[in-house]
């Protein structure tokens, strides 16, 4: 076993690890076959863009029917690993659905009456027209956190806004001073 350095790495190989060439003194190349990889991926990803561009143009329809293909078939996977997820843990799932009940309870005032459930169902209501006509999903949040960190709030249509799903998910339970002047918005991410 014979070692040699790489010019670019520093390692110390065994020559197995280079690619042959009969130009060098030692009959192998200077870097290693690692090395020489990420240069032609380097080298070679601009070009390997202009392909992948030519290549889409010339067969756009088949190159679109095979995306929606395996998002389709990922989808199928993240819900079946879903389902599998909560056949193994449904104690856990049911058991945080019941305290989410409590809490609600818990947060729900005395005064809340007829016109509150009224105005909250007519929330939800403008979430999922939103939706239709967006194609963006809506949540229906609570402004205050009903169990946030420094504040909690109650379970009444003051506290409630229509928001981006996206948006509720990067909020989670926490409070954020919003000025009147705040618009709530949907954007696609990047």
């Amino acid at each position: 076993m014979t070692l040699k350095i790489c010019a670019e790495c520093n390692r110390h190989l065994d020559r197995a690890e280079f690619h042959k060439n009969k130009r060098r003194v030692d009959g192998h190349h200077e870097y290693c076959k690692d090395c020489r990889k990420a240069q032609y991926l380097r080298r070679d990803q601009d070009s390997a863009v202009k392909r992948a561009a030519t290549r889409y143009a010339a067969n756009r329809k088949q190159c679109l029917a095979q995306m929606s293909v395996r998002y389709q078939q990922a989808i199928e996977q993240k819900q079946a690993y879903g389902r599998a997820h909560y056949a193994a843990n449904k104690s856990k799932y049911i058991s945080r659905a019941m305290l989410r009940k409590e809490r609600v309870t818990q947060a729900t005032p005395p005064w809340f009456d007829d016109f509150q459930l009224f105005a909250m169902q007519e929330a939800f209501d403008l979430a999922d027209r939103r939706k239709k006509a967006t194609g963006i999903e809506w949540d229906v949040d609570h402004i205050i956190p009903l169990r946030g960190k420094t504040v909690s709030g109650l379970n009444v249509i003051e506290n409630i806004a229509v928001i981006p799903k996206s948006m509720n998910s990067a909020k989670r339970a926490r409070y954020l001073e919003l000025d009147d002047r705040t618009l709530f918005y949907a954007r696609k991410n990047k």
